[in-house]
């Protein structure tokens, strides 16, 4: 196996295990504010309390595991849609070429020449 595609656990937990059952809520919230600020919703742009409420109705629920899933997934597009899309895709970007531009320096310079 070639050393550039060597699996990296650290990495691989500090980059997926950022939303988690505890961030979940704000950073959805951050998504769906930029979103609204980006469609020009500046009406509808509120504050965290009401959106936690929203949230908390949408993610209750006695379904089995697979089913409570759908049931989440779909209600947090019902509720939320094209804003929260919308508003992850810059910060999706941004932290994406940042990761990569910090790992790939980290990467160069601790190999040897």
């Amino acid at each position: 196996m070639s050393r550039y595609w060597e699996f990296s656990l650290p990495v691989a937990i500090s980059c997926t295990f950022i939303t988690n059952v505890f961030t979940f809520a704000p950073i959805y919230y951050l998504f769906v504010v930029t979103g609204r600020v980006m469609l020009g919703r500046w009406g509808e742009v509120g504050g965290f309390d009401a959106f936690s409420a929203k949230l908390r109705n949408v993610t209750e629920g006695d379904a089995g595991f697979f089913e409570g899933i759908w049931h989440r997934l779909v209600g947090i597009l019902d509720t939320f849609g094209l804003p929260l899309f919308v508003g992850y895709l810059p910060w999706a970007t941004g932290l994406a070429l940042l990761a990569y531009t910090m790992t790939s320096r980290i990467a160069r310079n601790r190999t040897p020449d």
